[in-house]
């Protein structure tokens, strides 16, 4: 029982949330929950709970209508509660990501200052874990915070730095998101030749690859090709 719990939770939930398959990654976390919960395994539920928040959350953000607003914040609290609960019983694996994670939502959602205050916790769990798997992401996010700030060059820099963490950790992934990240900002300032070749490059490791990040990156491609003489 305990492996199909975790493996729902697993293979299931971080593999969905790569591919931005929300509606899948909620699946997944439910029947997770359901598992766990039958066969008392807390960790199990508690972790998985974050994920069924999360997906909650960014399926809201990505659909609108009226009733965004409180399956947002729904989705935020069901995220907080699972870092909450982790602490209580003194889990410390992963949750650097999770920080990540809540910190990319509440940017999404524009609530700026809750952002830093959760990548700041996300920081510090990093220095004390020395769980380094997500700093990609971490300094990612924290472009994006800079940019809503209009520090085009903070911004700049910090997707400079998770585009080198990424290539250090062979993250192509991740190092496709910054580097899109980052050449939309160079496409806004111009800088059109230069962001092209920069994306090209990464895109010809995801040639055959589908998904939500790789299908964004191969749009922008396209449309500043369109830019050029």
């Amino acid at each position: 029982p305990y492996t199909n719990a975790f493996t729902l939770f697993l293979a299931g939930c971080t593999p969905n949330w790569y591919l931005q398959d929300f509606e899948q990654e909620h699946q997944y976390a439910q029947r997770a929950i359901d598992a766990a919960q039958k066969s008392g395994f807390i960790y199990v539920a508690i972790s998985a709970s974050f994920y069924l928040g999360q997906a909650a959350a960014l399926m809201a953000l990505r659909r609108k209508g009226r009733t965004a607003v409180k399956k947002i914040a729904d989705g935020i609290a069901l995220m907080k509660e699972n870092l909450n609960q982790e602490a209580a019983i003194g889990s410390r694996g992963g949750r650097s990501s999770r920080w990540v994670l809540l910190a990319d939502v509440y940017e999404q959602a524009g609530q700026l200052e809750e952002a830093w205050l959760a990548l700041q916790q996300g920081e510090r769990e990093i220095a004390d874990n020395n769980e380094r798997y997500f700093a990609a992401e971490w300094w990612r996010v924290k472009g994006k915070l800079y940019l809503q700030q209009e520090d085009e060059a903070q911004a700049e820099a910090c997707w400079q730095q998770a585009i080198a963490i990424a290539r250090s950790q062979k993250a192509r992934l991740f190092e496709l998101k910054a580097t899109t990240d980052l050449c939309c900002l160079w496409q806004r300032q111009g800088r059109v030749a230069e962001a092209r070749q920069r994306l090209a490059e990464i895109c010809g490791w995801f040639e055959d690859e589908e998904g939500v990040d790789v299908e964004e990156a191969r749009v922008l491609l396209y449309h500043m090709g369109e830019q050029l003489p």
